[in-house]
């Protein structure tokens, strides 16, 4: 299967819509019109330092990842964060993920960044799979506070 990686373009709105719709879907959450209009603008906007990359084959988007600059203060140093990684359950298991993985560590590397990190739901085995034989899990848990009055 041959299938091409890229930084997303703006001309990818539509199927980058469709394909992050079913990742939304994958977890149960959805965005409004105005908010996914929002996340695309973050992806042309150099404040945000908001980047995606896009899998490509037979001219279809067939996934995507998201990711995201961040500080490191007990490193004084920056690294990346990978926000989303979905593929096209029909392309699964063959390399797309792998591949866009590699994009965002060919970024961290141009950059000069050290480390590429992202969480995962704990019951996502086929993605720790291929997350374990590309990184390492930590020993680190993820807290979400909703902020209150």
């Amino acid at each position: 299967m041959s299938i091409t990686i890229r930084a997303i373009e703006q001309t990818d709105l539509s199927g980058w819509k469709a394909l992050y719709k079913k990742y939304l879907a994958h977890y149960k959450t959805e965005l409004t019109e105005p908010q996914l209009v929002t996340l695309w603008s973050w992806f042309f906007d150099s404040e945000k330092q908001m980047y995606g990359n896009v899998a490509i084959h037979e001219n279809k988007i067939i996934g995507l990842v998201h990711f995201r600059e961040f500080l490191r203060p007990i490193k004084a140093a920056s690294a990346i964060f990978m926000d989303d990684l979905y593929v096209e359950n029909n392309h699964r298991g063959k390399g797309v993920a792998r591949s866009l993985i590699k994009s965002v560590n060919d970024y961290a590397l141009t950059t000069h960044m050290p480390l590429v990190r992202w969480v995962t739901a704990h019951d996502n085995h086929d993605a720790m799979r291929l997350y374990d034989k590309v990184a390492t899990q930590t020993q680190w848990r993820i807290y979400d506070m909703v902020v209150t009055k």
